[in-house]
């Protein structure tokens, strides 16, 4: 790919957008492991010094890629939730469970990375992207509530708190092996008879029928 040099805000953002890209394509075909500025670098035609000005780190760039997934993931919930008057339970459930099927790369992003970026990124770069998010996160969760209004907001961010920690877990179970902190490489990548979408939608659905049951005893 060759690489002209960047002007413009608008060749910079396009310039962002290609080096994610390749790390998107390598972390399909190599898994994370075996990724590095300079196999980055390589492909995209340029040396390494030039992407360090855009990304410090793998690790920054991946966590990017994370944070456009989550928006996606959002927005993709939130285009049906604003519409709809009030889901069901049920339909609310699968309807969640549907989505997240469709967002898989997020859910091992999510899995594996946070224990290297605390370990490898500085607070502050973490806090930059946590601020990106977190504005659709809350709004999500504000329509969340709108559907099940009989929980309070503390009770909906429980109810999303279960949610991501059970994909992550799902997301292991369909590898041969668990993830320890690192991303296997590719080749070891084995799914297995695991329906991620089916098993996801029930647990979603009796962890927040546990929630509102827990509510109404905390009541009486």
């Amino acid at each position: 790919m060759e690489f002209v040099r960047a002007r413009s805000d608008a060749q910079k953002d396009l310039r962002i957008q290609q080096i994610k890209e390749i790390a998107i394509k390598q972390y399909e075909i190599h898994g994370y492991d075996k990724i590095s500025m300079k196999s980055i670098s390589s492909e995209l035609d340029f040396s390494r010094s030039n992407l360090y000005k855009y990304y410090t780190s793998k690790e920054l760039i991946f966590t990017d890629i994370l944070c456009d997934d989550l928006l996606l993931w959002t927005d993709e919930l939130c285009s049906r939730l604003e519409k709809e008057e009030k889901m069901s339970h049920r339909d609310l459930c699968t309807f969640i469970a549907e989505v997240t099927a469709r967002h898989m790369r997020m859910i091992g992003l999510m899995t594996f990375l946070p224990p290297i970026l605390s370990k490898s990124v500085d607070i502050k770069a973490l806090m930059v992207y946590k601020d990106k998010i977190s504005g659709k996160m809350d709004y999500f969760l504000s329509l969340l509530q709108k559907h099940i209004p009989e929980l309070s907001l503390r009770e909906i961010y429980l109810f999303g708190e279960y949610q991501f920690r059970y994909s992550m877990s799902s997301y292991q179970t369909m590898l041969r092996e668990p993830i320890e902190g690192l991303m296997p490489e590719a080749d070891e990548l084995c799914p297995i008879n695991f329906d991620f979408e089916s098993s996801y939608k029930e647990y979603v659905y009796i962890i927040l029928k546990g929630i509102i049951a827990n509510r109404d005893e905390n009541k009486s």
